[in-house]
């Protein structure tokens, strides 16, 4: 009597069950018919986009289902994951933020990059789309700047729409947007941005926590080879070798994770939006009185 072959929706179903552990034997099995679970693991991803509200309820707070399923059409260089995963990314941030967790700031640009199969203008319209997450906007900004690395034919055209954006005035200061963008042409040896970038730190459009005038030149010295980034972050969000490695180790995956749920409370204080809106508030002030600060002392001199 031979076993029954689990069809490619239950392997990817299995992916959606409530333990918080990671699932090691699903992800093996899913991986080993991964052009068979294309379709399941697509059909996740758009249930996830357009109705991400009746998807966490369901998932539970323990599933990591959309992460698995990123990861993994990511894995396959799904051309059809895109457009959905660009659809997801623009539902509110609170949301994008309950699904993805820290993912948004460690894979998601690999997710968005492995996904666009060449092609930068949806990534570029969700860098400009002021409603969406500010780090899921970083994430496309990397996306970018990987696809500048790995391809020539699109390095100009890339390190133009990078070079906008540090003089857009809808884009507000200190927007770890803006520090993404300073990194990426970094990253790619723009010198002939070098002069926008440190007047972009000198005028703090970008936070000096994250780069300093004085590091932008050696930086732009030692950028590596074309091609060595993309490596770089591919093998260490889909690695080849160790192909449980990038998700392993999450702490997102060990038992009892308490994930804060994105729908209101009516409890004062506990709505983590007004919070945040409080402290950016503040932050933004503090900013603007030291950009204030640093045009008069540029005045004196």
């Amino acid at each position: 009597m031979t076993d029954t072959v689990p069809a490619p929706a239950e392997l990817v179903d299995a992916l959606r069950g409530p333990s918080p552990n990671y699932k090691r034997s699903e992800m093996d099995r899913a991986l080993a018919r991964l052009d068979e679970c294309e379709p399941a693991l697509l059909a996740l991803l758009r249930e996830a986009a357009e109705d991400p509200g009746r998807f966490d309820e369901r998932e539970g707070p323990s599933s990591f289902a959309l992460i698995y399923a990123l990861h993994l059409l990511a894995r396959r260089g799904s051309k059809a994951a895109h457009e959905p995963l660009l659809a997801f990314l623009r539902q509110p941030p609170e949301i994008v933020d309950c699904l993805l967790g820290g993912a948004i700031t460690e894979d998601l640009g690999v997710w968005l990059y492995a996904t666009a199969a060449g092609r930068s203008s949806g990534l570029e319209g969700l860098v400009l789309d002021p409603s969406g997450e500010e780090w899921s906007r970083s994430a496309a900004v990397d996306a970018l700047v990987m696809l500048a690395d790995h391809d020539p034919a699109l390095s100009s055209g890339i390190v133009e729409f990078l070079r906008a954006l540090l003089s857009d005035p809808e884009i507000p200061d200190a927007e770890p947007l803006l520090s993404m963008v300073v990194s990426g042409l970094i990253t790619l040896g723009d010198t002939a941005s070098a002069d926008m970038l440190r007047r972009c730190v000198e005028e703090l459009r970008i936070d000096p926590f994250w780069i300093r005038a004085e590091s932008i030149d050696p930086g732009l010295a030692s950028s590596g080879p074309r091609g060595a980034y993309c490596e770089r972050q591919l093998a260490r969000y889909l690695p080849e070798g160790d192909r449980h490695r990038s998700l392993a180790g999450w702490a997102a995956f060990e038992e009892n994770r308490n994930r804060p749920s994105y729908r209101p409370t009516a409890r004062p204080g506990s709505d983590r939006k007004a919070v945040a809106k409080k402290a950016g508030a503040k932050s933004k002030a503090r900013r603007k009185a030291q950009k204030k600060a640093r045009r008069k002392q540029r005045k004196r001199r």
